[in-house]
C-alpha cells in the first residue's frame, strides 16, 4: 500500500506506515468476516478515519478528491456532471462522493455484523485503476443523501443499490453483549449517538410539590363569572380598543360619532351572544321579517352602529407600523396588544398543574394572508396555525400564533416550540405528538429537569427502529433504552404504534378494553407509556371542544378578526374553567356565557355616559 496516501490522512500519533495489509482479504461478504480480517495496529481495531482510509485506498478511490470522477478523474459538480462525457464510459461521470458514503456506511457494518442485507459495490475490473480486485461493503444508502438514480443510468456498472431506507442517519445498534458495547462505545459518547439496549435502571420522577390551579386572589365570596372574565378582558384593553378604533376613524378623516368603552362592552356582548343565538347573516337579528327580528339584539344597539363598529374596530395605530424591511416588523401587529394582554393574563391567573400538554390548534380562516396554513388532517383545514400548551383541565396555559419563517427558514421547529413553551417549568410532566417528538429534545428536557412523553415518528434520527422490526401480536410489545433512561417503546395494537419518553419505566405494563367483531369486550396488555399519553395528552382537544360549542365564528372581511374572537373565546373558556374549579355552583359553558352577557349589559346600564373616556382630547393632542 502507498504509506504517503495513508500518512496524509493519519496523524502523527497513529503512525500506520508499518501497518500489514497483506493479509487483509478485502472480499470478505459476511459481518463476522469483516469483523475478524479488519487490519490492527498495535493491537487496537482502527479508527473509523483510518478504515476510511485504508478502505479507500483497496476502492482506488480518491478520497481527498470526492467530487473527482472515479474513472477519468476529471473535477465534476455534486451530481456527476462536466461539459465532457467521461472518456471511458462515454457518459455522465461518477463521482467519488458515492463511493465514499458506501465506505463510511461499511464501517458500522463491519463492526456489528449481520444487521442488514449486504448492498453490492463492485467496480469493474477493466476500468478500476490498478486492476484492484472488488469489494461487497456490508453499507446502506438512501436517495437523499447521495446522488439520484438518473445520475447513474449511463453507466449500471457503477450504480449502487439500496433497500427502501427511511432514515439517512447512522444506524445506532442494540448492543446487548457486555464486550460488544465496550468496542462501541469509543463511538458513542453524547447523546447525539446513543447506545440503545434493553438495560433499564428505574429512576422514579421526582415529586410534583408545586402549587397549581387558579391563583388565590380571584377567590372571592360570592363569586360570578363576570368577575373572572372580567380579569382577562380587563379596562386596559377596553380602553385599547376604544381609543385605536376612535384614532383609525379620526385618520380617515370622516365624520364620525366617537365610540366609548361603554359601547365596545356592548359591541363584544353581542358576539358571544351571536355565538349562542346563531343566524346565517348577522343583519337578521334586525331584520323587519318577524320570523328573524331580535328584539333582545336590536335593544342593545342599532344595525347601523354595529356596521360601523365592524368597520372601523382598531387595536393598534396602523401609521406607527413598522415597514416590511424594518427589523421590528411584526406580521401580528396590527392585534399585537391584545394577543400579549391575553397572553399574560393566562399566565398570570393559572399555576400550570402536573401534567401539561403542547399540540397545534387552528384558527379558521380562508382569506389571502401569507401565514395562512393548510392542514389536511385537521378538522379545520384553513386558517392561522397556533402552537398551545394546555392544562390537563382544559385550560390554556400558553400560545403562540404561528406567522411562518422571517427572513430565514426556521429548523428545529418543534424543538423550539416545546423548549420555549417549557421555560420556567420544573418536574412538570409534558406530553405532545410526533411533531415534535425527537431525541435530542428528550435528552434536553430531562437536563432541564422537565419529564416528556410523546409519540414517536420512527424516521426520526438516533432511534434504533431498525432492531425492533419484529412482527408482533396485538397486546404485545418491545423496547429499547439507552444509558439516561429515555426509553422507546413499539406496542401493537391495530397497528404499531411508537412511543418515546424519558421518564417512565417501559417494563410496567396495564391492561385495556377492546372489542372484536362481534362486540365482546376483552382485555389487551398495554405500557402504561401509552396508557399515561392517552390520559392527558388531550388537554388541547379538550380546550378546542369547550370553544368549539358556542364559539364566534363568521365570515370576516379582516384577516386579524378572526384571530380577534378566537382570543375573546379563549379568555371565556379560561374564565370558566377557573370559575368551575373555584366554586361548587358548577354551571354548563352556555349557562356561563349568558351570566356573562348579563353582567355587562347590567354593568354598561349603570355606567354614567358622561364619565366614559372617550379619549377626545388625547386625539386632539395628538393630531
Amino acid at each position: 500500500m502507498n504509506n504517503a496516501v495513508i500518512s496524509s490522512f493519519i496523524s502523527p500519533k497513529d503512525n500506520l506506515l508499518n501497518l500489514d495489509l497483506t493479509s487483509w482479504n478485502a472480499d470478505c461478504t459476511s459481518g463476522y468476516e469483516w469483523l475478524e480480517a479488519l487490519p490492527s495496529h498495535n493491537g487496537n481495531l482502527l479508527s473509523d478515519e483510518q478504515l476510511r482510509v485504508v478502505i479507500g485506498h483497496r476502492l482506488g478511490c480518491n478520497i481527498v478528491q470526492p467530487n473527482t470522477c472515479i474513472k477519468c478523474k476529471i473535477l465534476v459538480d455534486s451530481k456527476g456532471r462536466h461539459g465532457l462525457n467521461c472518456i471511458y464510459s462515454q457518459g455522465r461521470h461518477v463521482r467519488h462522493a458515492a463511493i465514499n458514503l458506501a465506505i463510511s456506511r461499511s464501517l458500522t457494518r463491519a463492526r456489528i455484523p449481520n444487521i442488514l442485507e449486504p448492498i453490492n459495490l463492485s467496480l469493474d475490473d477493466g476500468l478500476r485503476p490498478n486492476g484492484l480486485t472488488s469489494v461487497q461493503a456490508r453499507s446502506s444508502l438512501d436517495n437523499s443523501s447521495t446522488d439520484s438514480e438518473d445520475d447513474y443510468e449511463s453507466d449500471t456498472r457503477y450504480q449502487i443499490d439500496s433497500d427502501d431506507y427511511e432514515s439517512d442517519t447512522p444506524y445506532q445498534i442494540e448492543i446487548d453483549d457486555n464486550s460488544e458495547q465496550d468496542a462501541y462505545d469509543q463511538s458513542a459518547t453524547n447523546h447525539n449517538n446513543p447506545i440503545w439496549s434493553k438495560k433499564y435502571s428505574s429512576q422514579p420522577a421526582l415529586e410534583f410539590d408545586k402549587i397549581s390551579g387558579p391563583i388565590s386572589s380571584l377567590k372571592t365570596d360570592p363569586l360570578y363569572p363576570s368577575d373572572i372574565y372580567k380579569k382577562f378582558i380587563n379596562d386596559s384593553l377596553i380602553n385599547t380598543i376604544t381609543f385605536n378604533t376612535n384614532l383609525y376613524a379620526q385618520q380617515k378623516n370622516i365624520k364620525y360619532q366617537p365610540t366609548n368603552p361603554t359601547e365596545i362592552r356592548k359591541f363584544l356582548c353581542l358576539h358571544i351572544l351571536f355565538g349562542i343565538k346563531t343566524m346565517a347573516n348577522y343583519k337578521d337579528y334586525w331584520s323587519s321579517k318577524p320570523e328573524f327580528h331580535d328584539n333582545f339584539v336590536s335593544s342593545i344597539m342599532k344595525v347601523k352602529r354595529f356596521i360601523w363598529l365592524m368597520a372601523h374596530i382598531h387595536i393598534n395605530d396602523n401609521i406607527l407600523e413598522p415597514s416590511r424591511n424594518d427589523e421590528n416588523y411584526d406580521k401580528l401587529y396590527k392585534i399585537r396588544p391584545f394577543i400579549d394582554n391575553i397572553r399574560s393574563s393566562c399566565l398570570k391567573y393559572f399555576l400550570p398543574s402536573e401534567y401539561q400538554a403542547i399540540d397545534e390548534g387552528m384558527i379558521r380562516f380562508k382569506g389571502r394572508i401569507g401565514f395562512r396554513q393548510y392542514m389536511p388532517k385537521k378538522p379545520t383545514k384553513r386558517g392561522f396555525k397556533v402552537w398551545m400548551r394546555c392544562d390537563n383541565s382544559g385550560y390554556m396555559n400558553d400560545f403562540n400564533i404561528y406567522v411562518g419563517k422571517n427572513k430565514e427558514v426556521e429548523s428545529n421547529l418543534g424543538y423550539n416550540v416545546v423548549t420555549k413553551f417549557c421555560e420556567g417549568l420544573q418536574n412538570h410532566k409534558i406530553f405532545f405528538d410526533n411533531y415534535f417528538t425527537s431525541y435530542t429534545l428528550m435528552a434536553d428536557l430531562k437536563k432541564k429537569g422537565i419529564y416528556a412523553s410523546g409519540t414517536l415518528n420512527k424516521n426520526r434520527r438516533y432511534l434504533p427502529i431498525k432492531n425492533m422490526e419484529t412482527k408482533l401480536k396485538r397486546g404485545e410489545f418491545d423496547w429499547r433504552s439507552d444509558k439516561n433512561n429515555i426509553s422507546i417503546i413499539k406496542w401493537r395494537d391495530n397497528r404499531d404504534v411508537f412511543i418515546m419518553s424519558n421518564y417512565i419505566d417501559p417494563r410496567s405494563v396495564d391492561t385495556v378494553k377492546r372489542k372484536n367483531k362481534k362486540g365482546e369486550v376483552f382485555d389487551v396488555k398495554c405500557p402504561i407509556m401509552i396508557k399515561m399519553y392517552n390520559k392527558y395528552m388531550g388537554s388541547v382537544d379538550h380546550f378546542d371542544h369547550l370553544k368549539s360549542l358556542y364559539e364566534i365564528s363568521r365570515k370576516w372581511r379582516k384577516w386579524w378578526l378572526p384571530i380577534f374572537f378566537w382570543l375573546i373565546d379563549a379568555a371565556i373558556i379560561n374564565s370558566f374553567i377557573i370559575y368551575n374549579i373555584l366554586t361548587d355552583n358548577k354551571l354548563s359553558s352556555k349557562e356561563f356565557r349568558r351570566q356573562i352577557i348579563a353582567s355587562e349589559l347590567a354593568y354598561c346600564k349603570n355606567v354614567n355616559r358622561d364619565d366614559n373616556i372617550h379619549n377626545d382630547l388625547h386625539l386632539k393632542k395628538l393630531y
